[in-house]
């Protein structure tokens, strides 16, 4: 990624250009809101955490850094990422893709997606099992539609509950 940006040239070729202002100023309300919503996700966690400043601040009192807890607030409800989700709609919603933001906007996803596992497993390691039944919950960059619970051992479906009754009633197991 360094590599990328030191050395970047423009690519002009247009892949893309919208011209129906409609179909524009819907592209440039996307843009913003990723834009939006990248600062909006890091406050709704620990803003300072996350860039250091946190740590930086420790360290200057003779502090050990402690890990903050988990919570999920607004938005991490509904995905594990929504930073990610913000820098994504931002680098991807444009009214004129050229093969340079293209390139650029390819490159940073594809970055984004390798660090998520490695992210996702140092929140294992920190907040162990609250993390692993939150992954299970919540979509990572997609919010997932809430699904019934499912069954459990031991527990019985409607189905085996009206045999046990009826096999009860006529003295069977």
């Amino acid at each position: 990624m360094i590599a990328m940006l030191a050395l970047w040239r423009p690519i002009d070729r247009v892949i893309f250009d919208l011209r129906q202002p409609i179909a524009r100023a819907a592209m440039w309300f996307l843009f913003a809101t990723g834009w939006l919503l990248v600062p909006l996700a890091s406050l709704m966690i620990s803003h300072f955490d996350l860039f250091g400043t946190r740590q930086v601040w420790l360290h200057l009192r003779q502090k050990a850094y402690t890990n903050l807890p988990f919570h999920t607030p607004m938005l991490y409800k509904l995905v594990r990422h929504p930073l990610y989700v913000g820098w994504i709609v931002a680098f991807w919603a444009t009214p004129t893709m050229t093969a340079g933001h293209l390139l650029f906007a390819s490159t940073m996803t594809l970055y984004m997606l390798l660090a998520i596992p490695l992210e996702e497993r140092d929140l294992e390691a920190i907040f162990g099992d609250k993390y692993v039944s939150y992954r299970q919950r919540v979509g990572g960059l997609i919010p997932r539609w809430p699904s019934r619970p499912r069954e459990t051992e031991g527990s019985f479906s409607r189905l085996s509950d009206s045999r046990a009754c009826s096999g009860a009633r006529h003295g069977r197991r």
